[in-house]
């Protein structure tokens, strides 16, 4: 997008100085001067980079061309800036001889050089350990898929000092993008704080690190109650947040609650897992990918949390449709779901396992 501000070309400048210093200097334009020939050059110049400034500060004078300083100055006067950057974070699980203690804040390092800690001492049982861990650094390159390889900085006894990570770590993400502050900048202009709506619950819990998702449900848990329920699709595997997580939203969004609000309720979803079976033709690791990867997009933009109302089902034909449009897929049958996924109230339907077989 572009100013209303007119910036004359660099030839358009050279022919006004021309113009201007044959005036002044009553020197031809088509009479040939070394001197006159050098500051033409040099004031067209000088002014182009002048006019070139007054186009940037113009655009930065709008809130739809702000970029950068200016941006996030506009941004502030409204009380937002951008959301920091994130570390990944996941499930580690290690091997090794029972009994053997992993202290806590033990370093495990990737092929990439990023290291990662773990959370808490825990002791090896049946020859395995589950262990929550965090990136010591921020930013979208510290989450690792599964798969992945991690050795631990400092060896421990009776601890195999490799693991191969069998769930993805997630979670990182970097500052957050002006295109992205601008928009929630714009989103609380269109719709201004309105005493406790909805929407204001939506907007102040988006605001959290790590939500993606939110609903809200007012009365939810009677009368002078708000529900809100959320997910964080780009954390955990099936996006449901733990109950620690519900806890600090909650810690979050108390001083916002108004005055008249008696209590808001933050509940994780309960995961309703969509298992599908499909036969595919062609039947390679090429459309399973597409296939999953529609199935996915259908989950995270057109499932929401059920209050009891069907506002969870999702449609045979929505399913349908994902799988139908999977690039390079000739032909399918989908055995199972059959008909629309409804879930329980408190519920909402992630992607579980999905079964593929060869259609002949």
């Amino acid at each position: 997008m572009s100013s209303n501000f007119s910036t004359p070309s660099l030839p358009e400048i050279l022919s006004q100085a021309s113009t201007d210093l044959a005036i002044i200097s009553d020197v031809k334009p088509n009479q040939y001067n070394s001197l006159i020939e050098g500051i033409k050059l040099a004031l067209s110049g000088m002014v182009h980079g002048l006019y070139a400034k007054l186009d940037t500060i113009a655009l930065n004078d709008h809130p739809f061309t702000a970029t950068g300083t200016s941006l996030t100055q506009f941004a502030a006067v409204w009380g937002l800036t951008n959301l920091p950057p994130t570390a990944a974070g996941g499930t580690l699980v290690f091997t090794g001889t029972t009994g053997a203690d992993i202290p806590s804040a033990t370093l495990l390092q990737s092929r990439y050089g990023l290291e990662y800690v773990t959370d808490t001492d825990t002791i090896i049982s049946g020859g395995i350990a589950a262990i929550n861990c965090i990136c010591t650094v921020t930013g979208a390159a510290t989450n690792l898929d599964a798969g992945e390889i991690l050795t631990v900085v400092t060896p421990v006894n009776g601890v195999n000092s490799s693991l191969t990570l069998s769930t993805p770590l997630k979670g990182g993400t970097d500052r957050e993008t002006d295109e992205a502050l601008q928009a929630r900048w714009f989103d609380l202009v269109r719709n201004p704080p309105a005493g406790g709506s909805p929407s204001d619950y939506e907007k102040w819990s988006l605001d959290f690190p790590g939500v993606s998702r939110v609903w809200v449900t007012p009365c939810g848990m009677g009368a002078g109650t708000v529900l809100i329920s959320f997910m964080m699709d780009a954390i955990y595997t099936n996006g449901i947040p733990l109950t620690a997580n519900a806890q600090a939203l909650a810690s979050y969004l108390q001083p916002f609650v108004p005055a008249d609000c008696s209590e808001i309720y933050v509940v994780p979803p309960v995961a309703a897992p969509l298992n599908p079976v499909i036969a595919i033709k062609p039947n390679t690791p090429a459309i399973q990918a597409a296939v999953t990867s529609n199935l996915v997009a259908l989950i995270l933009d057109q499932v929401a949390y059920e209050n009891g109302t069907g506002t969870g089902t999702v449609l045979i034909t929505q399913i349908q449709e994902a799988i139908s449009t999977s690039l390079g897929i000739i032909d399918y049958v989908l055995t199972t779901p059959i008909a629309n996924v409804s879930p329980s109230a408190g519920q909402i339907v992630t992607l579980g396992i999905i079964t593929f077989s060869t259609l002949l």
